[in-house]
């Protein structure tokens, strides 16, 4: 048994090991990868990870570092990776995609191909026993296609040319637009830059609940000199508020975000590096509610909140009404984040995007919906709800890098 037992520590020393050896500066992804699976391997052994991870390059140290944060605060739901391997020779774009919808479990909407897409020309792709995001990273360079967030799905979208993509487990990082900036205002000369647009997707297991905010902390021209970052303009001052005005909340899940980084002007063609994290929002205690019924107003409640929901008609508008008081108060629940997710006729649920706003100790939130002047003409109803309050959410770091970014 003794035998036995040693055995298996020296061969996840020796897994350790190799990942560890893999990591360096001359291939990004493969290192990316490595520090993936040593992310996993510390499942088994963190002491030897860690250890590993001191020798590695600063900026995948920290990386390796920030996973083994995540999953010791995560615990059993620090999210796993799946693999997947595509062997695919001279195919179709669409047979590529379908292959990776099959072996992972459907989760890519690829109804763009329907809509008057190009076949595109035959691609190849193999890849072994990588993450859905890899793979999903990999065919999409290939085929020339981006991917974006279309309800509640991800999907593949043949006309969308991104300008760079990065994959890390379960997240996917585009740079849809990148282009050379001038300002001129009068009395202060002119500000040039080079503005980059990123978008952060992730898949539904990831356990992310908003985006903050994304961060350039390296970048690198194509002569190996830094580029800074540019500050970013002051915020607008909020309009004053009139004495009895009731507070706009903007708790509510958004799937869809964009992010906008400002840096110097690079010389040349390209950024040989550009590094940098998204700040995100992870799901920490959550409170659900359902409402199965929407006809009339229903109470709902637990240790933390008591709701009530239904559909109310003001005028000529039907209009679905939400109402949360919060038991220790409103400040708290405005740090808190609100999902909410309905139920139409004749199709899945889907993301609710509501207007909220404070009266009183409460917070209401109201969606018009849709009605028709036509008696013949059928509108979707919607049936249910699910509310989610995700409260006290902890912060996560998302890690990115690009290499020889193309500077237009």
């Amino acid at each position: 048994m003794l035998t036995i037992a040693l055995a298996a520590l020296l061969s996840l020393q020796d897994d350790v090991a190799k990942q560890a050896a893999r990591v360096g500066e001359k291939d990004s992804r493969a290192s990316f990868d490595a520090v993936s699976r040593l992310a996993d391997l510390a499942a088994a052994s963190r002491p030897a990870v860690e250890a590993a991870a001191a020798k590695l390059p600063d900026f995948y140290r920290d990386v390796l570092l920030e996973e083994l944060r995540a999953r010791e605060r995560m615990g059993g739901r620090y999210p796993k990776v799946r693999r997947l391997s595509i062997d695919a020779k001279d195919q179709p774009p669409l047979t590529v995609f379908s292959e990776i919808n099959a072996k992972h479990g459907e989760a890519l909407e690829l109804s763009f191909f329907n809509r008057g897409a190009a076949a595109g020309a035959p691609v190849t792709l193999r890849i072994e026993d990588a993450s859905f995001m890899e793979a999903l990273d990999a065919a999409c360079r290939q085929c020339k296609a981006g991917v974006m967030l279309n309800g509640t799905r991800l999907a593949v979208n043949p006309f969308q040319a991104n300008v760079g993509m990065f994959s890390f487990r379960h997240c996917l990082v585009q740079v849809t637009a990148a282009s050379r900036s001038r300002k001129i205002e009068f009395g202060a000369g002119e500000t040039r830059s080079f503005r980059l647009t990123f978008q952060l997707l992730w898949e539904s297991d990831a356990g992310i609940l908003r985006v903050v905010k994304a961060r350039v902390t390296d970048a690198v021209d194509s002569g190996g000199k830094a580029v800074a970052a540019l500050p970013e303009p002051p915020a607008e001052p909020a309009p004053p508020r009139k004495e009895g005005d009731p507070v706009v909340v903007t708790n509510v899940l958004q799937g869809w975000n964009q992010e906008e980084v400002a840096l110097e002007v690079p010389p040349g063609d390209t950024l040989k590096r550009l590094r940098g994290w998204y700040d995100v929002l992870m799901v920490n205690e959550t409170s659900s509610f359902e409402f199965a019924s929407l006809d009339k107003e229903e109470k709902k409640g637990d240790d933390h909140y008591a709701v009530e929901a239904g559909r109310k008609k003001e005028g000529d508008q039907l209009k679905l009404v939400i109402r949360v008081t919060p038991k220790a108060g409103v400040e708290a629940f405005l740090k808190s984040s609100v999902e909410v997710r309905g139920v139409w006729s004749g199709s899945a649920d889907m993301p609710l995007y509501l207007q909220g706003r404070v009266v009183e100790s409460r917070v209401e939130y109201t969606l018009a919906l849709p009605t028709s002047e036509l008696a013949q003409q059928v509108t979707p109803d919607l049936k249910s709800i699910t509310l989610r309050i995700h409260r006290a959410p902890f912060e996560r770091r998302i890690p990115f890098e690009f290499i020889d970014l193309p500077v237009k």
